[in-house]
């Protein structure tokens, strides 16, 4: 099935209408950002450049050892640690194990989010898979 909807409509579409995401921020492989929704609303250049370097190659022990550092919209920070990298996604659970951040590598940029507590873990990053699948098609 091929979409032709705006981006910010399929975002939101395919997305953000599931609820278990609570921020989303799209950002170009400069760090322009494309989308921006919920917790990472006010995501700065700062927090957005920490990202920027993920996907560009090989993986190390380092890599599995980063920490990610986000001030959600509400003003609370948040540490998220990583748990997993694969050529395509990072993932990260939060320091209060209250939530994760998932990072998937897209054709020409990133898509990075937040999810709070009370969210399945395996069934959000589904969700968000399922997205990326269907951009990078």
């Amino acid at each position: 099935m091929t979409y032709t909807l705006p981006f910010d409509i399929l975002i939101k579409e395919c997305l953000l209408n599931s609820g278990l995401v609570s921020g989303t921020v799209v950002v170009s492989r400069q760090g322009q950002v494309m989308f921006r929704h919920g917790d990472l609303f006010n995501i700065s250049l700062t927090e957005i450049q920490q990202f920027l370097k993920l996907f560009g190659g090989i993986s190390t022990e380092a890599d599995l050892n980063h920490d990610f550092k986000l001030t959600y919209s509400d003003g609370q920070k948040i540490i998220y640690k990583t748990y997993q990298k694969t050529y395509s996604s990072v993932y990260a659970t939060c320091s209060q194990g209250s939530g994760g951040l998932t990072v998937c590598n897209l054709p020409y940029g990133m898509l990075i989010c937040v999810y709070r507590g009370a969210t399945s873990v395996g069934k959000t990053v589904k969700t968000i898979e399922a997205f990326c699948d269907l951009v990078r098609r």
